[in-house]
């Protein structure tokens, strides 16, 4: 167990009814904020103690990140609108900070009125699986 037992209040519990990507058995999630941990989430099963992601906002590692969402796309989450939906990608951490890597081209999208989401597939291939979480200036 990551954080060792933890409550959870019921309204927190994200659901992705179609499990994340390669992981189908898994449907129940909690998003844990750590300020110590800032700017990245865990996002913590809660059908396996052992089993999370780490979640960041895709805009703190590229500031032009986009995701063209479909009206389908909002409506497998129960959304009527982009506002309501918050997005993160899956961070890849290494001993090495400047080796973090970000997943931009599976964001989760997250309904946060009605705590629905999934794993969206961005389809122009603009995003790479491992993308560099620090840009460089050069």
């Amino acid at each position: 167990m990551l954080f060792g037992t933890i409550e959870v209040n019921p309204e927190e519990i994200i659901r992705i009814p179609a499990g994340p990507i390669g992981f189908p058995d898994y449907k129940e999630f909690v998003l844990i904020v750590d300020e110590y941990e800032y700017p990245f989430r865990t996002f913590q099963s809660l059908e396996d103690p052992t089993f999370a992601f780490i979640f960041v906002n895709p805009l703190i590692a590229r500031q032009d990140y986009k995701v063209d969402v479909t009206a389908n796309d909002l409506k497998l989450i129960e959304a009527d609108s982009i506002e309501n939906v918050d997005v993160f990608v899956t961070v890849y951490k290494t001993g090495d900070l400047k080796q973090i890597t970000v997943n931009l081209l599976a964001p989760f999208l997250i309904n946060t009125k009605k705590q629905i989401g999934y794993q969206y597939v961005v389809p122009n291939k603009k995003y790479q699986k491992k993308e560099p979480f620090l840009q460089s200036n050069d």
